[in-house]
């Protein structure tokens, strides 16, 4: 949680340096298919829900740079299968901080209303993982953070009210192994409500 906590005080931090800035709250949830190039074979993957907090720079009319600090917790839902070692895990759950970079292109020539699209890249830590069983055997299993790629879209249904849908791609293994490489497939489902304006002082 420490982690947490200090995303939160960095994303905070931003709102001092310029006008041009929003800042809120984010709650949602993921869910990722795992496919794996190797000998072991993979799985799904579902959230808890999603805890985080946003930060939003304003660059002009169209475009901006968002910020996410994100508390996940994933539940790997389908075992792995382990050559010489047959079924392993019976399902592992994720404790992980994640950092969410994205620009946001707004459809219309007014920001924060209407339709807008977003991309940019995704860095997951790893803070804690658990299984059902063979608990030793996931002690090297997955790498400590890893890196992905978002692209999607969103609508503002107010200035402090918006909602989004972004597919995820991992750009790197996900998996401590030189034999195995993981490629997830998932998406995020994001609502975000910008607390900036209630309390601005203005």
């Amino acid at each position: 949680m420490k982690h947490f906590f200090i995303c939160v005080i960095f994303v905070l931090s931003l709102k001092g340096f310029s006008q041009d800035f929003n800042y809120g709250l984010l709650i949602g949830g993921n869910f990722y298919d795992i496919e794996i190039d190797g000998p072991i074979s993979g799985g799904a993957a579902n959230s808890d829900i999603n805890l985080g907090l946003f930060g939003e720079y304003i660059m002009n009319e169209n475009f901006g740079l968002k910020l996410y600090g994100i508390y996940n917790t994933t539940n790997e839902v389908a075992s792995y299968d382990i050559p010489n070692i047959g079924r392993a895990f019976n399902g592992v759950r994720l404790k992980t901080l994640q950092a969410h970079l994205l620009t946001k292109f707004d459809v219309n020539k007014e920001y924060n209303k209407g339709f807008y699209l977003t991309g940019g890249f995704r860095l997951t830590s790893i803070l804690d993982k658990n299984a059902r069983d063979d608990q030793e055997l996931l002690d090297d299993f997955y790498k400590k953070s890893n890196v992905g790629v978002l692209l999607g879209l969103g609508i503002n249904f107010s200035k402090s009210l918006s909602i989004e849908v972004l597919a995820d791609r991992n750009l790197t293994n996900t998996l401590d192994s030189e034999n195995n490489t993981a490629k997830n497939y998932g998406f995020y489902l994001n609502l975000l409500f910008d607390i900036s304006n209630l309390t601005s002082k203005n």
